[in-house]
């Protein structure tokens, strides 16, 4: 009997206590509340972006604090090193944030664990907003949107000033000029080469693999017939002959002596490493070395940044350059905290604002030129402006058709270092080969699936001439 009346105590004291608001209510600070504000939802977010966590995590507390609690919106931020894993561990266990990078894309979407913009109230509005930028398979799938563009990865070429003035290679004003042309690009490396003081014009570091010709001789070639890496998006087709003057160009510099010597094993850390320290005139090279030549190689030289040069002034087209994006939404977040909230936040996460402050800490280049030109940067990042400027003349890499691989089909990339730098085979006659072959590959691809929608691949009105 005594024990029935503590139960019965007990139960009388727990229906009093849960009745209190604040306790044992969840997210919710009033679970019958009306006012969003005294309904808060916690929605995490999880990105990889360590060197930029803190300028993110400063703008969430004033969003929390502010746009946020007015909603009942509290964003938890947290950056993890391994999300990539992370992701694929939390897509088998149901157990992901609301909002987060990493992952495979489009096997995310069809397992239905990130759920696509148009598919959430509202979400069709925010989507129109970016469409200039969107890409396939980058931002979009299967026609439907899962990632916005945030970011961009520009190209450009680093020239050492100091050479360049040392040299005389400058205007009446005593400034350095950097070559505009291919022919101009060997002619300086040419100058600037002392093998008897150890200076070289020009840097290549093969060594870096597949990547040392996306570096130079892709961007080379689009500048200077606007095809990428071999690709035209008006007719959905590949010719590979188009990099031939890219090629012979720098092939011509080594054969000068003007190469920075061993550059058959050189990766691109010690390029950049050796570039830092002086004694190489020019080497191609990213937005992304704007940090690298601040903090992990300081430079001891006074350098630049330039357009990459064309073949011809007078036909130049816009260089490359690479959309990036941060982050899916779960598609159990909109189930959790509606559409509203989710989209509240992912808009924030993207809107202008958040990239122009991004970009004003030195932290991001924003993927459209409106919102740099709108923002001040009074950082001492050397080559960030510069970098920044080239937007105007960049243009995004479009997705390219998709073909039939084989073990023995390889593109120039793939080969640039066995046979094509160290000159085993000719670059215009292969070039007119693989050009054959992976457009019979194309139609080979589209043959085995004729139902995918090939149409997303051309871009009929392309023109990326300056």
């Amino acid at each position: 009997m005594k024990l029935k009346k503590r139960i019965l105590a007990m139960v009388l004291f727990l229906s009093v206590f849960l009745s209190i608001p604040g306790c044992g209510q969840g997210n919710s600070a009033d679970s019958n509340s009306t006012d969003p504000a005294e309904t808060k939802d916690v929605i995490t977010v999880w990105t990889s972006e360590a060197h930029s966590k803190t300028v993110i995590e400063k703008m969430i507390q004033e969003f929390n604090s502010g746009a946020g609690a007015k909603k009942g919106i509290e964003i938890q931020y947290e950056v993890k090193t391994d999300i990539s894993k992370l992701v694929e561990l939390g897509a088998a266990t149901g157990d992901l944030p609301d909002i987060f990078s990493g992952g495979n894309m489009s096997q995310l979407a069809e397992d239905g664990i990130i759920i696509a913009l148009e598919d959430i109230e509202g979400g069709e509005k925010l989507v129109d907003t970016y469409r200039d930028y969107l890409l396939v398979n980058t931002h979009t799938y299967k026609g439907k949107t899962y990632k916005l563009p945030f970011s961009a990865t520009l190209h450009g070429l680093l020239y050492n000033k100091d050479m360049f003035k040392a040299a005389g290679l400058v205007d009446e004003n005593g400034e350095p000029t950097p070559p505009k042309t291919f022919a101009e690009l060997r002619e300086y490396a040419n100058i600037l080469t002392d093998e008897s003081k150890q200076e070289y014009g020009l840097v290549v570091p093969i060594g870096w693999g597949v990547n040392s010709f996306l570096d130079s001789v892709v961007p080379m070639a689009r500048v200077s017939t606007g095809l990428q890496n071999g690709y035209n998006p008006k007719t959905g087709e590949y010719d590979f002959t188009s990099m031939n003057a890219a090629v012979q160009t720098l092939l011509d510099i080594k054969h000068d002596g003007s190469v920075v010597p061993g550059a058959d094993g050189m990766d691109n850390d010690t390029a950049r490493a050796r570039f830092a320290a002086g004694g190489i005139g020019m080497k191609f090279g990213y937005s992304f070395d704007v940090g690298v030549l601040t903090d992990q190689f300081p430079a001891e030289i006074d350098w630049g940044v330039a357009p990459i040069p064309s073949e011809n002034e007078n036909d130049v087209y816009k260089q490359p350059y690479n959309l990036g994006f941060f982050a899916a939404i779960n598609s159990k977040a909109v189930e959790r905290v509606g559409a509203e909230k989710i989209l509240t936040v992912y808009e924030f996460l993207h809107s202008d604002e958040f990239l122009k402050e991004l970009y004003e800490e030195g932290m991001y280049i924003p993927y459209k030129a409106e919102i740099a030109e709108n923002a001040t940067y009074t950082g001492d990042k050397k080559g960030w402006a510069e970098f920044t400027e080239m937007l105007s003349i960049s243009d995004k890499n479009l997705p390219t058709m998709p073909y039939q691989t084989s073990p023995d089909l390889k593109l120039p990339a793939e080969c640039w270092v066995e046979d094509i730098w160290s000159e085993k085979v000719s670059y215009d006659q292969f070039a007119e080969e693989v050009t054959q072959r992976v457009n019979e590959s194309v139609a080979e691809y589209q043959a085995a699936y004729p139902d995918e929608d090939y149409s997303v691949y051309i871009t009929s009105d392309y023109d990326s001439k300056r």
